[in-house]
Order: structure tokens, then sequence, then C-alpha cells
């Protein structure tokens, strides 16, 4: 809990002492969210039908409906770069790279150093 309280806190007060009022703070940060739930549904999109093959139950239908929520998903993804918005907003899509970039470090230094916390986490994930 300590992992995710103590960057949000920490978040929060570099935007107070910035003087970043509350409603733009807001709107950064969930625009940064944004991106990441678009990722993940696009993953889940794109890997259903991949799920659905292995367990033998392909279907057209199923890569049809993934094509589909892929280009819808591609929409608000679009409409957020292009055009360009104006001021802080114009940023957050590459904060929101930067911050998949360290998660992907973070992921290779567990692989690479710590192979055997790497099962641990996918085991407590597996069992929960």
């Amino acid at each position: 809990m300590a992992l995710i309280t103590v960057p949000a806190l920490a978040t929060a007060l570099v935007f107070t002492a910035r003087g970043t009022a509350l409603l733009d703070s807001y709107g950064y940060l969930n625009s940064i969210a944004t991106y990441g739930w678009l990722l993940a549904y696009v993953l889940v999109a794109n890997g259903a039908p991949l799920y659905l093959h292995r367990q033998r139950r392909p279907r057209a239908r199923h890569v049809v409906i993934s094509v589909v929520a892929v280009l819808l998903l591609a929409i608000p993804l679009a409409g957020s770069v292009y055009p360009v918005p104006g001021g802080v907003y114009a940023w957050l899509p590459y904060v929101f790279v930067a911050l998949l970039a360290i998660g992907l470090g973070w992921f290779l230094v567990l692989r690479v150093r710590f192979p055997g916390r790497l099962r641990e986490l996918e085991a407590e994930l597996l069992t929960k």
C-alpha cells in the first residue's frame, strides 16, 4: 500500500507546491490514467481471440469483435493526441510512455536479477 500512497502523495504535494489548481491536477492525472485504461482494453481485445484459440474455441466473430473494439478504442486515443492539445495536455502522452518504460524497466530488473521473486508474483496472481 505504501508503494502507491507515497508516490501519490508526493505527486499531489508537487502539484500543490507549484500552484496547480486542484481540478487541473485531477485532469492531468486522469488523462494519464485514461491512456492506461485504453492500453489495457486494447491488450484484452487483442488477447481474447488468442486465448479462445488456445482453448480450441476460435470463431471468426471473435476476431471481428476484437478488430472493431480496437478501432473504437483508437477514436479516443487519436482524439487525445490530434489535434495537439494545448498546454500541459500536449505532454501527457509522453509522460505515459515514460511511465510505461519505467514499469518495463522494473520488470526487466526483476526478470534478470530476481527471477525467483518474479515467479512468486506470478504464482500469487494466479492463485487470487
